[in-house]
């Protein structure tokens, strides 16, 4: 029997498994300090969208490979997405980019929330 491929059920299960892995790791941060909040609100930004390509990827690579479907598959496939949405914050870091996709890169976005302290644009630049 051959399965079908349904792009948008795979995307929508990568999508779940990275919205539960950013939410946690975004309420971590708000337990060290409120102040991270828009650290947490970037690192929500960073996978929101996407075509989820390089997860489709691992996980056809995986199957090519005879080895069936499963949540701890997808769940590595995720985490090709927070891999990818890291490089594109150190690429536009880089670049010194002012946009990503018609948004304000993290770099940018991120100097607001720094922006009463001296050396803010450095800072922004760390927390990004």
């Amino acid at each position: 029997m051959t399965e079908k491929w349904d792009a948008s059920a795979f995307k929508a299960r990568v999508d779940t498994v990275l919205r539960g892995f950013v939410s946690a790791e975004a309420n971590q941060l708000a337990d060290i300090d409120a102040e991270l909040a828009p650290v947490a609100e970037q690192l929500e930004s960073a996978v929101a969208e996407g075509k989820r390509l390089r997860a489709a990827f691992c996980y056809w690579g995986w199957r090519a490979a005879g080895q069936p479907d499963s949540e701890a598959m997808v769940r590595a496939a995720a985490s090709m997405e927070l891999v990818h949405a890291a490089a594109i914050v150190h690429d536009d870091l880089i670049d010194d980019s002012p946009l990503r996709h018609g948004r304000p890169t993290a770099h940018l976005a991120l100097r607001s929330a720094v922006a009463h302290r001296p050396g803010a644009a450095r800072g922004a630049r760390s927390l990004a």
